[in-house]
């Protein structure tokens, strides 16, 4: 078992299994809320549970399927005892990823406001990476052909590597070295001959 399996595993409420972490700290402190409620008031009583119902669906405290099972037993008590109607009820708010964060201001553990941005940061952030390689790619690529392109006009290039070099530097010492040879006899044979008549 895989370390999000067995964190996943251990993520059950009121036999409420979740996959989100940031659902399930939130459902956790949503428990506790009711469990202080439940101990604080009698909520058997039907004008207590009108109260407690009005308040916090008024302010959208509840944003979990816990709390939300909460109030569905808030006003199923209220309806049974009949106090007041299903219909004179306020419905229960069920609010989306973006409205809980923005009603409630939490954020999620790294700074993301829910699970699509974090996911969303996330590529946005591989995405930029990805332009940033592309375009160091690109400007590498054009160093080295230029660099090349300058060696091939140069004698000794890469491209001599694929050649014999060797021989053709050797034999252009030797080249070199018989027209120097040649022109030292020739001054020789300049200075020698003026100097045979005397």
């Amino acid at each position: 078992m895989s370390v999000d399996e067995k964190l996943n595993a251990d993520m059950v409420i009121e036999g409420l299994h979740f996959y989100d972490v940031y659902e399930y700290e939130l459902a956790k402190k949503e428990l506790d809320a009711i469990r202080i409620m439940e101990r604080k008031y009698p909520l058997g009583n039907a004008r207590i549970a009108l109260s407690v119902y009005n308040n916090a669906v008024n302010k959208k405290y509840f944003k979990t399927v816990v709390g939300y099972t909460f109030l569905k037993k808030l006003r199923e008590t209220i309806v049974s005892c009949g106090l007041v109607s299903d219909e004179m009820l306020n419905p229960i708010p069920v609010l989306g990823a973006e409205d809980k964060d923005a009603s409630s201001g939490d954020k999620q553990p790294g700074g993301a406001s829910s699970g699509q941005d974090k996911y969303r940061l996330l590529y946005n952030g591989e995405k930029r990476k990805k332009t940033v390689m592309a375009v160091i790619i690109a400007a590498l690529t054009v160093v080295i052909i230029a660099m090349f392109f300058m060696s091939t006009k140069s004698g000794y290039s890469f491209a001599t590597y694929f050649t014999d070099y060797e021989n053709n530097i050797r034999n252009k010492v030797i080249d070199d070295y018989e027209e120097w040879e040649k022109e030292l006899e020739a001054r020789e044979e300049a200075l020698g001959g003026k100097a045979d008549p005397e």
